[in-house]
């Protein structure tokens, strides 16, 4: 099984970080053939490998991940893309060296509250999924949350704000308030039921590079 793994992702194989990549469009583009057929999930596997520091899955049928995820210690990066993600594990709380979260393009209505303790998330991106609420976002060295076309009523909250938000599509009444917006570069927030924007935000505004 692991030998098929490597085959499908060959930079499994790499003496340094070792990466789980793999994307059914390119399978298919190397195998005429299944072009039609539904799309194959990955073994389990793939979610169960120490060392590894990336993993990037798109284009296939995954509705759920295992709960042994928790155990990749020194996962930097989780790119679950165009999937059937209904739900994550609260196992993946346990990925204290995360620094980028893809999961654009789901089923996901719900995040758990361990993925808003993540001490060191960079980027999270959750584009067109079901979410209303997200949980709290502990993460100081936040750069960077999309979340457009979700069904959020309610603003996140920052632990500290990031310089790139983009929450456009959504069924917000209002926009996360707080401090230390002066780090803000990049605002969408179009197609909302917005009346106003906070103080601090909107003195930021004024700092916004595009």
């Amino acid at each position: 099984e692991l030998l098929a793994l490597a085959d499908e992702s060959p930079e499994l194989r790499k003496r340094s970080e070792p990466t789980v990549r793999l994307c059914n469009e390119d399978v298919r583009l190397t195998r005429p053939a299944e072009i039609g057929r539904p799309s194959p999930a990955p073994s389990e596997l793939a979610f169960c490998l120490e060392r590894i520091r990336e993993v990037r899955i798109s284009s296939c049928a995954i509705r759920a991940l295992p709960k042994e995820i928790g155990g990749m210690a020194g996962l930097r990066s989780l790119v679950l893309m165009s999937l059937e993600l209904r739900q994550l594990p609260v196992e993946v709380g346990q990925l204290v060296a995360l620094e980028q979260i893809f999961l654009n393009g789901n089923f996901l209505k719900t995040l758990p509250k361990s993925v808003g303790r993540l001490p060191i998330l960079q980027d999270l991106c959750i584009d067109a999924n079901q979410l209303e609420v997200l949980p709290p976002l502990a993460s100081t060295k936040l750069k960077m949350l999309t979340a457009p076309g979700n069904l959020l009523r309610r603003p996140p909250q920052f632990a500290s704000p990031p310089e790139r938000l983009e929450l456009h599509g959504n069924s917000l009444h209002e926009l996360p308030g707080g401090p230390d917006w002066n780090r803000l570069r990049s605002l969408k927030a179009m197609g909302n039921r917005l009346r106003s924007l906070p103080q601090d935000m909107a003195m930021g505004l004024q700092r916004i590079e595009y």
